[in-house]
Formats: structure tokens, C-alpha cells, sequence
């Protein structure tokens, strides 16, 4: 027991020394999802807000083309015409348009109507020039309640 314990401790802290598992390559796009929490309560999915992030580690600007990304959930495509408005829509950073090398674009949505129903929703998120690793998001069938009983918008 003590000698496996050992190994996995050893193994463990290895794999910490070697630091990041993969350096960027260079002229890539890079790019992520992600929220917080990844799980929530039926009664609180109004607020779930997705992080879109692309950076750019080529050498030269990009134009990163979010407009034309696509976005599934559970294997299927979002709307076109509801994506459109969803990613065209709010501040819009000049890297939109131009990302130099280097530099990072990131921006955020609503998408609780997206996940009313309880359940277990994959997402993913790409484009012509970038595929950001899926993520999960838990919806409990149950309202996240007070102390004193009362529901928690």
C-alpha cells in the first residue's frame, strides 16, 4: 500500500515538473470555451455567460473570422441566423477584425435559453482557422434554494 502510494506521488509530481504537456505551434490559432461554473442549478440557467478566447501564436496578424465560427451543442449546429446575432452582437474589440501575433481576442455570451432543460450539454466552438477543445455543462433537475427555503434566481 505504502509502495503505491509512493509510485503515484512520484508519477504525479513528475508530470507537474515537465510544466505544459504541448508548446503552440508556431503560425497557429489557438482557441477555447469555457464557463463558470460548469454546473448549475435548473433555476439559474438565465445567467449562464460562454468565454470565447483566440490567440494568435503565428507571426503575422490573422483575421480570426469569429463571424463565420460555428457553435454545437450536443453534436448540433446553433442557428445560423440566431449565431449571427449571438456572436455579432456587443462590444467589438478591433482584434475582431485583425489579431496581431501574440495577442489574444476574447469575448462573452449569454446562452441560458440554450440550457433550460436539465441535463448534460457538450459545446463546441470553431472556425475556419481554429477548433477550441469541447466542454461540458451539467444543468441540475432541481432550484438551488436559500438556507431559509426561498429559491435563488
Amino acid at each position: 500500500m505504502f509502495k503505491a502510494a509512493v509510485l503515484v506521488l512520484t508519477v504525479t509530481i513528475s508530470l507537474i515538473a515537465q510544466g505544459p504537456t504541448e508548446q503552440p505551434k508556431k503560425d497557429a490559432v489557438w482557441a477555447a470555451i469555457s464557463i463558470q461554473p460548469s454546473v448549475l442549478w435548473r433555476n439559474q440557467t438565465e445567467h449562464l455567460q460562454i468565454y470565447f478566447s483566440v490567440v494568435n501564436d503565428g507571426r503575422v496578424s490573422i483575421k480570426p473570422r469569429t463571424g463565420s465560427s460555428h457553435l454545437l451543442i450536443n453534436g448540433v449546429e446553433v442557428e445560423h441566423s440566431s449565431w449571427d446575432y449571438i456572436v455579432g452582437n456587443g462590444l467589438r474589440h478591433p482584434y475582431i477584425e485583425n489579431l496581431p501575433p501574440g495577442q489574444l481576442l476574447e469575448f462573452i455570451r449569454g446562452f441560458g435559453e440554450y440550457f433550460k432543460k436539465p441535463g448534460i450539454y457538450t459545446v463546441g466552438w470553431s472556425g475556419v482557422n481554429f477548433k477550441a477543445a469541447d466542454i461540458t455543462i451539467r444543468v441540475l433537475p432541481v432550484d438551488r434554494y436559500s438556507f431559509d427555503g426561498r429559491p435563488i434566481k
